[in-house]
């Protein structure tokens, strides 16, 4: 296969790839529409019309009467503060401790915070405050999470009573201030008992632990009186990232069955989601909202008999709109419910403390590869943690090993395209003396690249190697926090970002509103590469190589900057090898 040719498939196969990312999305359940399967999982609860039991996104009831934000915040006397290593949380004793603010206070080992950037009131970024989770606005439920009464359309939001409050197991004095601040050390844990009593001289009895070394809270209900209950997550997810195309696309509903995750679609502008209740077929795991970089999720201790989830848009600070996503777990015939909640950072080492299978709902992509995903991600943390290194460092460290082990392939590619580049000659004698037996032809042109070693296929080989690790790379570091906001050298400030130095007044397809500058260098290293290697080649087939050039260079134009440090090292390093091969080439020729 020509050098030219090489460089039209791999073109093309990128191409495919971007024309059917869609229908991959479709494979994996990622999709806009909700099939017949889909209609039989919302026939969990009785059949009467799901609508009347559907998720209240505005003045739901709550017990006797509509209760507003106002009116919550009238009946709210008593608020707790958390203060932890990794967190700040505000719990309101409504629902027995509605989170109404989370903030994000984890440091690094160098003692800076690790997780910035939050949209203000005024809809301006702001990126030295710390990630707050919490959507606030005006459908706010104070039920994050609650409990919820489907039979009879009921939440329990209102201000429950504080009962005692507990730390590493020896009890606080309860007193009747208006705010209890509790901090707790990496080793320490506080529980919290509320109780709230029915109009039936029943109670609902909520018990939340929360924890100083991980993002882990607990939450047990002893309930009495109700022969239904949901545990729900009302409110949604704080957007925290700078630009809308990043979380809107990525703020989604997962859920997890055995191990088998599943999710939802990305909401439209106009779009609303109605309630979808998902039949259990296998032991329920957890659900889950998350959005690019950080999740809620409800995980089911206890046996939960379905997983339900609804949604619409809402406005928030001046975006266009913003995704606000429900849900939680359902109970038949509940008395005692254990539940835990994850909130945090899709950081892949927190994550595994839940003891879940929550670690699914980080993209590393789909099949094999999600393995070599989490792969090179272990790969980084380790060397970055081993050796204190930038993550810019390590991915040039990461491009040299990739170079080490693919550089025996690429010397034989290149070895092989040159020699058939060499027996073009002899190839289009063949072709013309046996233009009428092409069987003949073909059996003439396979004896020439056996006596003289030569393999059509062999400038493939290292292509085909590089692309499942090309598409695991783009998985990392798009979806990855590690890398989120993480600084290289001068204009790479955000190495999950592409490196855009001047933005244009105009959007480009494919090529995007910006320009950045590592795309063009990893061109000029694939252009100075492409010199080396057609040298002997057809000057009719060159233009067909430039374009393939510029062609990845718009394509690449929008990818994360960390990729394309790692592509341009590795095609540098692929230029000075070839450079070298061909040098000894012809010392020996």
């Amino acid at each position: 296969m020509s050098e030219s040719k090489r460089y039209l498939v791999a073109g093309l196969l990128v191409f495919l790839i971007i024309l059917l990312n869609p229908l991959y999305y479709e494979l994996i359940g990622y999709n806009n529409s909700y099939d017949d399967e889909l209609a039989d999982q919302a026939l969990t609860l009785p059949s009467e019309d799901l609508n009347k039991k559907s998720f209240p996104l505005k003045e739901p009831a709550a017990l006797e009467n509509k209760t507003t934000k106002s009116q919550i915040s009238a009946i709210s006397d008593q608020s707790l503060e958390i203060i932890t290593p990794l967190y700040r949380a505000l719990l309101s004793n409504s629902s027995g401790g509605s989170l109404e603010l989370f903030s994000i206070l984890e440091q690094d080992g160098l003692g800076q915070m690790k997780y910035l950037g939050q949209i203000e009131d005024s809809g301006e970024y702001n990126e030295e405050t710390p990630v707050q989770l919490i959507l606030n606005n005006d459908d706010n439920l104070s039920c994050k999470p609650c409990i919820y009464d489907p039979e009879n359309n009921l939440y329990f939001n209102k201000a429950f009573q504080l009962q005692s409050v507990s730390i590493n197991g020896r009890q606080s004095q309860n007193d009747s201030n208006q705010k209890i601040t509790i901090n707790l050390e990496l080793n320490d844990s506080a529980s919290v008992v509320f109780r709230y009593a029915l109009e039936t001289g029943q109670a609902i009895i909520k018990t939340t632990a929360f924890y100083g070394k991980n993002y882990l809270i607990n939450h047990n209900y002893e309930l009495e009186g109700l022969e239904s209950a949901e545990v729900a997550w009302m409110g949604g997810l704080s957007p925290v990232e700078k630009k809308e195309y990043d979380d809107n696309p990525n703020t989604l509903v997962y859920y997890s069955q055995s191990g088998d995750r599943d999710y939802t679609s990305a909401i439209n502008e106009n779009e609303k989601l109605s309630r979808v209740v998902v039949q259990e077929k296998y032991p329920i795991d957890w659900v889950a909202l998350r959005n690019k970089y950080f999740i809620t999720s409800l995980i089911s201790r206890s046996h939960a008999d379905y997983i339900v989830y609804s949604g619409e848009n809402v406005d928030y600070a001046n975006r266009s709109f913003t995704p606000m996503f429900n849900f939680g777990l359902g109970y038949k015939n509940p008395s005692n419910i254990q539940t835990s909640m994850y909130i945090g950072p899709l950081e892949i080492d927190q994550v595994n403390k839940s003891n879940a299978s929550l670690s699914t709902a980080m993209d590393f992509g789909w099949g094999p590869m999600k393995y070599i995903g989490m792969a090179i991600l272990y790969f980084v943390k380790k060397i970055h943690h081993l050796f204190g290194l930038n993550y810019g460092l390590v991915l040039i460290l990461f491009a040299c090993l990739m170079r080490l082990i693919t550089g025996p392939l690429t010397k034989k590619s290149f070895q092989s395209t040159q020699k058939m580049q060499l027996l073009q000659p002899e190839i289009k004698k063949l072709q013309e003396k046996y233009k009428k037996d092409s069987a003949r032809m073909q059996k003439e042109t396979m004896a020439l690249y056996q006596k003289h070693g030569a393999n059509p296929l062999g400038g493939c080989l290292p292509m085909l190697i590089q692309m499942p690790v090309l598409i695991s790379l783009f998985q990392v570091f798009r979806y990855t926090i590690e890398f989120r906001n993480e600084p290289f050298f001068l204009w790479i400030s955000d190495l999950s970002q592409p490196d855009v130095v001047f933005n244009l007044p105009f959007y480009i397809p494919l090529y995007g509103d910006g320009v950045a500058i590592l795309p063009l260098v990893m061109g000029a290293s694939l252009i100075m590469t492409m010199k080396i290697s057609s040298a002997t080649m057809d000057p009719a087939q060159k233009p067909m190589m430039y374009i393939m050039n510029i062609f990845f260079i718009v394509l690449f134009n929008t990818f994360p900057s960390g990729l394309n440090l790692y592509y341009t090292t590795y095609n540098f390093l692929n230029y000075f090898q070839q450079k070298k091969i061909k040098q000894n080439s012809f010392s020996k020729k």
